[in-house]
């Protein structure tokens, strides 16, 4: 029996907001041997789920092979390999005090801080605000993210653009803010480490005329029950009216493992930067068809 064809949920996703990008991923890349030359530099916010990712990998094998690290312990030493690899060991000290500078003042600005709105909320994204840019001044944060990401080109970022009318707090994330953002997130997160059945494992959407696959950042078993866990990095944390219209999560509802029957019975989706989970309820038949007509259309079917 012929299998269907199989296509990636982000691929999906990636033509239906732009149908040239997908022609470059599946076809055009393929015509030139030197295409990689043409990939745009890895970005800050690529770094920071791949030290996150990172860790997790890693302490689930630990765990396998009776080994049990912290996940501080695990992150710490990732880094340093990472930094040693790049020539960039003379900068450990400077991310080190980086880091704890940008989490003390994360925390001022988080439930247990003191600092807020005039009408008293919380900001959803501190690093945007007129209080963040003065204290990130007067503490010395900005200068030292200016002098990190300065090297961050050894690390295969793209080399900052030295202007004095750019407000780095409101450009992408670089080296600087991927350390200290994966730091707080190992502090602020309890990742069940004993439940992990499997991190960044591609699951799928089993479609009558097309197989689609989606990847889960974590797979877990609770009380015998199959779970799915998506994270969301950006400091705003995400709105349910997001989480329910997107097509990744959809796919998640619907998605098994390979050469399995289990069902998954929920899915939760961790904001990584406060902590907060939010549990949802798979929904079975939820965006199905959306998701089938998009991926035969992307895959040329």
């Amino acid at each position: 029996m012929t299998e269907n064809p199989s296509i990636a949920i982000e691929i999906v996703l990636d033509w239906a907001y732009c149908e040239a990008k997908v022609w470059w991923q599946t076809v055009g890349r393929s015509i030139e041997e030197e295409a990689d030359n043409l990939i745009s530099p890895r970005t800050g916010a690529a770094l920071l789920r791949e030290a996150v990712q990172g860790i997790l990998k890693l302490g689930y094998q630990g765990q396998q092979k009776g080994n049990y690290f912290e996940y501080p312990t695990l992150l710490g030493t990732l880094w340093k390999v990472r930094l040693g690899k790049w020539g960039l060991d003379n900068i450990r000290e400077k991310m080190a005090a980086y880091s704890v500078l940008y989490e003390d003042l994360m925390t001022h600005f988080g439930e247990k801080g003191d600092i807020q709105k005039m009408n008293g909320s919380l900001y959803d994204n501190p690093t945007w605000s007129h209080r963040w840019r003065d204290l990130a001044a007067s503490t010395g944060l900005t200068d030292l993210r200016i002098e990190i990401d300065a090297e961050q080109h050894k690390a295969g970022l793209g080399k900052i653009k030295k202007d004095k009318s750019t407000d780095i707090w409101k450009e992408p994330i670089g080296l600087a803010d991927a350390f200290a953002r994966s730091n707080w997130i190992v502090e602020n997160n309890n990742f069940p480490l004993q439940e992990i059945l499997g991190v960044g494992e591609e699951v799928y959407v089993y479609l009558p005329h097309i197989t689609v696959g989606v990847t889960p950042e974590l797979i877990l078993i609770q009380r015998g029950e199959l779970i799915y866990e998506k994270h969301y990095y950006g400091i705003r944390p995400p709105r349910m009216s997001d989480l329910l219209g997107d097509y990744s999560i959809k796919a998640l509802f619907s998605a098994k493992q390979k050469d399995s029957d289990r069902e998954v019975s929920s899915v939760f989706v961790r904001h990584l930067m406060s902590g907060k989970m939010v549990h949802l309820k798979p929904r079975k038949a939820s965006g199905i068809n959306e998701i089938e007509a998009m991926s035969s259309a992307s895959s040329g079917g």
